[in-house]
């Protein structure tokens, strides 16, 4: 029986407003332990903080920009930003 289907029942009963939410990203968080994967990988692809925390760093680095001349310069301003992350 898979881990999620025995703990299922109780986190409906116990926290109703969380249960949705997890259902929807309990397979992309159980992926990485289905093929194997452990350590830092794994907890890096389980969690969305990598991700969120590029952007706020792109968006730290594009602060002070007074004004944008076009598309190619968001890109440079981005691709610093990420760079940086």
């Amino acid at each position: 029986m898979p881990v999620e289907a025995v703990h299922r029942p109780e986190l409906e009963r116990s926290w109703p407003d969380a249960a949705g939410p997890l259902r929807e990203g309990m397979d992309d968080t159980l992926t990485p332990m289905r093929l194997g994967i452990t350590g830092r990988l794994a907890k890096t692809l389980c969690s969305t903080n990598p991700c969120e925390s590029m952007i706020e760093i792109v968006r730290h680095t594009q602060r002070n920009v007074k004004r944008w001349q076009d598309g190619d310069m968001r890109k440079r301003w981005t691709a610093a930003g990420r760079l940086v992350a």
